[in-house]
C-alpha cells in the first residue's frame, strides 16, 4: 500500500520515558497528505464494514509480497540485525560475549554472523523446530519455549531475538527466563513489532494490506475474509503499554536501551478515521517496533 505523505519530528526512535509519543504522532498526522488509494479505502469504510467491503478495499490494494526467505535474503538480512544488535549489546556489556542464545531462531539464519562476530558457542531455541538445518560445528539447537528453558542459570554471555516477542504468549515470562540465563553483565537485544494495535499488528499483510483492519471490521469478517478460524493466531494481542512495563519494571536486568519506532504505517487512515483513537492511544496505535536492550544482574 503507497504511504501517505507525512513529515516527521526527529528521531523517529523515540525514548517513551523522554518524549511524549502521543504528542509526536499527533503533530506529524496534521501534516499527512492521503494517498490515493487511501481516498478509495476511506470512502468504502463510510459504506459499512462487512465482508463485501473487505473484499473491495481488497481489489483496491496492490498485492504485497512480505518478507522474502530465499537463501541471499536471509542471510544479508541476519548480517545487518546482527551486527546492529552486537554493537548496541558491546555498548553495555559487562563481559566478553563468548556464547550466545539466539531466541526464536528458526532456520539458524543469526548463526553465521554471530560466530562472525567472534562468538563461537551458539545456540538457538524455537518452539518450531521444523525449519532447523542441519547442525554445523559451534552450533546447538534446541526445540523449547523460550518461556520455560532447559538451560542453567548463568548460561550465556550474549542473547538475542528478532521479531519473535509479539508472538509469546507471556513475554515477561519470557524476559524473566532470558535474564534467568544470561550471566550477570550479559546482555539480551531484542526488535520486535508491530505490537498487536498497530497498523499491521495481526500480521497479515500478504493475505491484505490494510492498515489498521483488526480495529475497522469485527474478527469474525476478518477471519471469514482470511478463512481462519482464529483470525489472529500468530501473535499475541498484547498492547505496548504491557511491554513498556515489562522493560521498565527491570526485574533481573537493568534496562540499557529502549526505543519505539515510527515508521509512518497507516498514518493516513489513522488521520481520516479518529474513531481509532477513542479506544486506543495515538502511541497504542502509532508505534511500529521496539528495540531494547537489557543487561543480566
Amino acid at each position: 500500500m503507497q504511504k501517505a505523505s507525512v513529515v516527521f519530528e526527529k528521531p523517529r526512535k523515540l525514548d517513551p520515558r523522554v518524549h511524549d509519543i502521543s504528542d509526536v504522532v499527533r503533530r506529524s498526522l496534521d501534516t499527512v497528505t492521503l494517498s490515493p488509494e487511501e481516498e478509495q479505502i476511506v470512502a468504502l469504510l463510510q459504506q459499512g464494514r462487512d465482508i463485501g467491503i473487505l473484499r473491495q478495499i481488497h481489489a483496491v490494494l496492490p498485492p504485497r509480497g512480505g518478507l522474502k526467505y530465499d537463501a541471499e535474503t536471509l542471510r544479508k538480512r541476519s548480517e545487518r540485525r546482527v551486527e546492529r544488535a552486537i554493537k548496541l549489546a558491546e555498548a553495555h556489556a559487562g563481559i566478553p560475549f563468548t556464547s550466545a542464545l539466539d531466541v526464536g531462531c528458526a532456520r539458524a539464519e543469526n548463526h553465521g554472523p554471530i560466530r562472525q562476530a567472534g562468538i563461537h558457542a551458539y545456540t538457538g531455541i524455537d518452539l518450531d523446530d521444523q525449519h532447523f538445518p542441519a547442525r554445523e560445528q559451534g552450533m546447538d539447537l534446541v526445540k523449547a519455549s523460550v518461556e520455560d528453558m532447559p538451560f542453567e542459570q548463568d548460561t550465556f554471555d550474549f542473547s538475542c531475538s528478532f521479531n519473535v516477542l509479539e508472538h509469546v504468549t507471556r513475554p515477561e515470562k519470557a524476559i524473566s527466563e532470558i535474564a534467568r540465563v544470561l550471566r550477570p553483565g550479559g546482555v539480551f537485544c531484542t526488535t520486535f513489532g508491530p505490537q498487536f494495535n498497530a497498523a499491521n499488528g495481526p500480521h497479515l499483510t500478504r493475505e491484505i494490506n490494510l492498515p489498521f483492519m483488526h480495529h475497522l471490521f469485527r474478527e469474525e469478517v476478518v477471519a471469514e475474509f482470511t478463512g481462519r478460524e482464529d483470525a489472529y493466531y500468530t501473535v499475541n494481542r498484547h498492547p505496548l503499554s504491557l511491554y513498556r512495563d515489562i522493560f521498565f519494571a527491570e526485574n533481573g536486568f537493568r534496562l540499557a536501551y529502549y526505543r519505539e519506532h515510527l515508521t509512518g504505517v497507516g498514518f493516513g487512515i489513522l488521520k481520516a478515521m479518529p474513531e481509532l483513537n477513542v479506544h486506543h492511544d495515538l502511541d497504542e496505535l502509532a508505534v511500529n517496533a521496539i528495540t531494547a536492550v537489557l543487561v543480566a544482574q
